[in-house]
C-alpha cells in the first residue's frame, strides 16, 4: 500500500472554498476505485461541518491538526511552526509527500522535510499563483522578492511540480520551473442531472465564490447598481452565493428586491440552487501583479450545469471556454457586463447555445481522467 502525506493550509469545510471540493472529489473517487492509498493528513483544525464527513474518512491513516491559538501572529506562520516542530526531526512513514495549494504547505514541507524526507517523491500541486493571489496586498518589490524565493524553493526542493491549469504552468515554466498539467475536475454526473435550459421571464444573474476584490465581486455589484438605476430594465434578478471580505459591504443590497444573498452554501447543496440560475459570471482578475490561477472547480460545475457563461476575456478563462461556448467581457468593464445581460435577455436562444457548448466542454473535466491522470505522474497506477 502507497502511503501519502498530504499538507494542506486548509479547515476542510464543506463550503471552504475550490481547493477544498477538489479534494471531497479526488477522495471521493478513489474511495470507489481500486487505488491501494493511505493518507496521513497535515491540516488546519477541521471545521466541524467537513469533508471527512463523508464516506471517504477511512482513507485517512493519521491526521495531524493545528489549533491556531496564537492570535498575534498569521494562522500560516503558525501552521508552518506547527509542521517544523512535529515533522522535521520525526521519521516519515510515507512514501511520498504532497503539498496542496502555493507558497504557504511549500514553506511548511520544506521545514517538515529537509532533515528526514520521504523515501518517494517530494510534490507540490500548485492550485494559485501566489503572489497574484495575494498582489492586493503586496507592493512590487515585495511581490518580486516573495516570487524569487518561491522559485528558488520549488526548483530546489520538489521532485515533481503539478499546475492545475495551463496559465498557472505557462506563469511558472515563464521562470525555469518544470511542471506537469493536471487540470481541475468535478463529478460530472452530480452536475449534468441539473442541466435545464429555461426561458423563464426573469432572468437570474449568479455570482458564485469567494467575495474578494480578485474575485470581481466588486464589479458585480457595481452591474447590480447599473441595472437598478436603468428604470427601463426590469425581470433581472442577481443572487450572490459565498463570503468572504466584501461580505461586510453588502449592507446596502440586502434590502434590494433584485438581490439574494445566501452566504456560503456546501458544495453539495449547490446542484440544486444551481439549477434555478440561468447566467454565471466568472470575474477572477488576472494582472502583471494580480489574479488566480488555475482551471475553477465553480466554472466547471456550472458548465457542466448548463449555465450560461459570462467572463473576463483572460487566459483563466480562454484555456476553458472559447467564444462559441460564453460571453466575453473587457475586464473590468463593469458597463459592457451589464450591457451583455440585457443582451441574453433579448436573446436566449443564442445564450443557450452558448450554454449547451459549455456543457459539451466541461466533459474533459472528469474526475475520472484527473486521479487516473494523478497516479501515472507519481507512479502508481
Amino acid at each position: 500500500m502507497k502511503k501519502i502525506d498530504l499538507v494542506m493550509l486548509s479547515k476542510l469545510g464543506v463550503s471552504d472554498g475550490g481547493r477544498e471540493t477538489w479534494l471531497n472529489n479526488f477522495l471521493n473517487y478513489i474511495n470507489k476505485s481500486d487505488v491501494n492509498v493511505k493518507f496521513n493528513l497535515i491540516t488546519l483544525e477541521t471545521s466541524s461541518n467537513n469533508i471527512l464527513e463523508n464516506e471517504n474518512s477511512h482513507l485517512v491513516n493519521k491526521h495531524y491538526k493545528y489549533n491556531h491559538t496564537l492570535k498575534k501572529i498569521p494562522i500560516s506562520l503558525g501552521f508552518i511552526f506547527f509542521c517544523l516542530y512535529n515533522f522535521l526531526f520525526k521519521k516519515k512513514e510515507s512514501n511520498d509527500v504532497l503539498a496542496v495549494g502555493g507558497l504557504n504547505e511549500a514553506i511548511a514541507t520544506l521545514f517538515s522535510y529537509s532533515l528526514r524526507g520521504v523515501s518517494g517523491n517530494k510534490i507540490l500541486w500548485l492550485r494559485t499563483i501566489y503572489t497574484k493571489e495575494k498582489g492586493y496586498r503586496l507592493n512590487s518589490f515585495t511581490q518580486n522578492l516573495i516570487l524569487k524565493i518561491e522559485i528558488f524553493l520549488i526548483k530546489n526542493f520538489f521532485d515533481i511540480i503539478i499546475a492545475n491549469g495551463d496559465d498557472t504552468a505557462n506563469f511558472y515554466r515563464d521562470l525555469g520551473v518544470e511542471c506537469a498539467v493536471i487540470k481541475n475536475s468535478i463529478n460530472l454526473k452530480k452536475w449534468n442531472n441539473q442541466v435545464n435550459y429555461n426561458n423563464s421571464e426573469i432572468l437570474k444573474v449568479a455570482f458564485i465564490g469567494r467575495l474578494s476584490e480578485v474575485k470581481g465581486i466588486q464589479s458585480f455589484l457595481d452591474v447590480i447598481d447599473l441595472i437598478e438605476q436603468n428604470k427601463n430594465i426590469n425581470n433581472i434578478d442577481f443572487h450572490i452565493i459565498g463570503e468572504g471580505p466584501y461580505l461586510s459591504k453588502l449592507g446596502k443590497y440586502r434590502d434590494k428586491p433584485l438581490v439574494h444573498l445566501y452566504g456560503a452554501i456546501p458544495n453539495n447543496e449547490l446542484p440544486t440552487l444551481l439549477q434555478q440560475m440561468d447566467v454565471c459570471v466568472a470575474l477572477t482578475y488576472l494582472t502583471n501583479f494580480l489574479g488566480g490561477g488555475g482551471v475553477s472547480n465553480a466554472l466547471v460545475e456550472q458548465m457542466a450545469a448548463g449555465k450560461i457563461i459570462i467572463c473576463w476575456d483572460n487566459d483563466i478563462f480562454r484555456q476553458v471556454l472559447d467564444d462559441e461556448s460564453a460571453y466575453f467581457i473587457k475586464q473590468g468593464d463593469s458597463l459592457a457586463l451589464a450591457e451583455c445581460l440585457i443582451e441574453i435577455k433579448n436573446n436566449r436562444e443564442l445564450a443557450n447555445k452558448k450554454a449547451k457548448r459549455a456543457e459539451i466542454l466541461s466533459q474533459q473535466y472528469s474526475i475520472e481522467n484527473h486521479v487516473k491522470s494523478f497516479f501515472e505522474l507519481v507512479g502508481l497506477k
